[in-house]
């Protein structure tokens, strides 16, 4: 059962040495891409190459576009809200104790995984965020 929930940002970082890092450090059962697009500049950061990482991490990779922002700023606007709703709902029965939501922003507090890490929060008693930076 969902009791640790971590948030990332990967920034302007080329390589996955500290989020291999937190994986180790933290235990971490599942990563959870909350990116409105699984893209980035840097191919390291696409989708794919993420879940290779995270298959050779035995770390379970999730895309979650239902999640992304569409607002550009901290606060959060899902792209569809029914769906972003349907998505934290399944979340909440992953099967995984520890998990991190990734997106681009370095800084959690310029991000929208912010509030949805908070959300998900608010719905599973026990449980707690940390941002890992």
């Amino acid at each position: 059962m969902l009791t640790q929930i971590y948030t990332f940002g990967y920034g302007n970082r080329t390589s996955y040495d500290q989020l291999s890092s937190y994986f180790q450090e933290h235990s971490i059962g599942a990563l959870i891409d909350i990116r409105k697009s699984p893209k980035a500049w840097t191919r390291k950061w696409w989708k794919d190459k993420l879940e290779e990482f995270c298959q050779s991490c035995n770390v379970q990779y999730l895309s979650a576009p239902e999640l992304g922002n569409i607002s550009g700023k901290a606060n959060w606007i899902p792209p569809d809200k029914e769906k972003a709703d349907n998505k934290i709902d399944c979340l909440l029965k992953i099967d995984a104790d520890n998990v991190v939501l990734l997106c681009a922003e370095l800084d959690y507090k310029r991000c929208h995984r912010t509030e949805v890490a908070e959300r998900l929060h608010k719905n599973i008693k026990g449980s707690s965020v940390f941002h890992l930076v």
